[in-house]
């Protein structure tokens, strides 16, 4: 629970964020005298080094409230500020209630503290048979006068374990149609949400081909979600996540090294749903389709071949080399299917490719479009969020590498050339004239260890980004 209060109060633990320099005085006068003069004779005995935190003891009591100095060194960076902000909060979690407070100006450091809070005390869900609860995380309080600024940090920080959740989930419990049922849930009884469903025959009626070819080889049938909600205004925006619940490859089936993963390929429809809840949340004034195709990518005898051509809802035939290039399939009757919207613009987001792995590493989202003014509208909203996104190129040229002799396109170029551009470029072929960019969250989806404000597992990537972009975009 995160609350906000103007005051300190001594019966609570204190976490106080300064810098190298900061003078003595500017800290005493947020705190009561005798916690004034702890830190006085901490700081002269040059405990407290840069960029790291101490912990104060303020009476005989081992109960009693304890002091945090945290020392973000001489400049006081949003990435620094967040990493702390995660590591003290993990040292505190079963301290009882803590307050946060900074002495310094840091770019919007509530919005921050209040996001990264929820974040960095994120607990897996699991199914283990000791059902022994978590150690207490009890409250935080932020000592601001911005309440508003903390309420919607917190809500893009529980919007993010949202689509961690969702990605956490085993793919034999949480399956399409289970995905299906918890997404109506979540919206169930809020009137500016409205939830449609296609199912497979709805699909077929609309051509859907290329989803539809990718789930054929599962048990568990295939969807396309639709979530609109009506915020106001007369512009809307359309936002597209693939929502493959398990990818084993197909046919051109993957290692098994990590293969346990891809219950997280659909962190891209995780994403999309937990933005639509906080867009909810946070009363975003405009209208936004939330778009979400829902497939299993399975083997069996009815599984999708190489070698197969499908044709896509705007009929593009489509000629597939690699039955794991799967996510560009779905997307790309979803584009369509949102192109024939009024949309003054749309985003698609996926884990699409591992090359964007070995483009960008684990430190950013790979972001291509075919409009640069949404794309650099996309640029600057994510790093409101602290969630970097970078562009590649999408060139005319990349299209070469999809020419297909039998069919209108490749869904794969079969060499190691440019893999991210040009999954980026077949998708291209199906968003008609509405501006696009397209996320690339492959190489963010999961990290292997806890720091800062990400927790072991998967990460909810993309959530921040979409949510920044809905809350600042303006056509143009």
């Amino acid at each position: 629970m995160i609350k906000t209060a103007t005051k300190v109060n001594q019966n609570h633990h204190l976490v106080i964020f300064f810098k190298d320099k900061t003078s003595h005085q500017a800290i005493a006068q947020v705190l009561p005298t005798e916690w004034s003069n702890l830190v006085k004779s901490f700081r002269s005995a040059k405990h407290v080094g840069p960029k790291k935190s101490r912990m104060i003891q303020t009476g005989l009591d081992p109960k009693a409230p304890r002091l945090v100095l945290v020392n973000l060194g001489e400049t006081a960076s949003v990435p620094l500020f967040r990493n702390l902000v995660g590591d003290v909060a993990r040292q505190l979690r079963s301290e009882g209630t803590v307050q946060w407070l900074s002495v310094e100006s840091i770019s919007d450091w509530e919005c921050h503290l209040s996001q990264v809070i929820p974040m960095s005390l994120y607990s897996i869900p699991h199914q283990k048979s000791s059902k022994k609860d978590e150690q207490g995380v009890g409250s935080h309080i932020v000592i601001t006068s911005q309440k508003s600024v903390v309420n919607d940090g917190r809500i893009v920080g529980d919007a993010v374990n949202k689509a961690r959740s969702f990605a956490h989930m085993p793919a034999n419990i949480l399956t399409t149609s289970q995905f299906v049922d918890d997404i109506k849930a979540l919206f169930k009884g809020d009137p500016r949400y409205q939830v449609t469903v296609l199912n497979e025959s709805a699909l077929k009626k609309k051509k859907m081909h290329a989803l539809l070819g990718v789930g054929q080889g599962s048990i568990h049938p295939s969807y396309l979600v639709d979530i609109t909600y009506k915020g106001g205004g007369t512009e809307a925006i359309g936002i597209i996540g693939k929502g493959v619940m398990f990818d084993t490859g197909g046919i051109s089936i993957k290692p098994s090294r990590n293969m346990k993963e891809m219950k997280g390929d659909m962190g891209g429809a995780a994403a999309v749903v937990a933005t639509a809840w906080a867009v909810g949340q946070l009363k975003l004034k405009r209208n936004v389709s939330f778009i979400v195709p829902i497939v299993e990518n399975m083997v069996s005898a009815d599984a999708q071949r190489p070698g197969d051509v499908v044709v896509a809802s705007n009929g593009t035939s489509i000629e597939i080399t690699n039955t794991d290039a799967e996510g560009r399939l779905i997307l790309a009757d979803a584009l369509v299917y949102a192109s024939k919207k009024k949309l003054a613009c749309m985003l698609d987001i996926a884990t699409l490719t591992g090359a964007s792995t070995i483009a960008l590493g684990p430190y950013a989202i790979s972001v291509l479009g075919n409009h640069q003014g949404v794309v650099d509208q996309l640029l600057a909203a994510s790093m409101t969020y602290n969630e970097r996104c970078w562009q590649l190129p999408l060139f005319d040229e990349y299209q070469e590498l999809l020419r297909s002799d039998v069919a209108d396109i490749l869904n794969a170029n079969e060499g190691r050339e440019a893999g991210t551009i040009t999954a980026a470029k077949f998708l291209e072929q199906f968003v008609g004239d509405v501006p696009w960019a397209h996320l690339d969250i492959a190489s963010t989806m999961s990290v292997s260890a806890t720091k800062g404000d990400q927790v072991k597992g998967m990460t909810g990537a993309g959530t921040r980004a979409l949510i920044s972009f809905l809350l600042q975009y303006r056509a143009k």
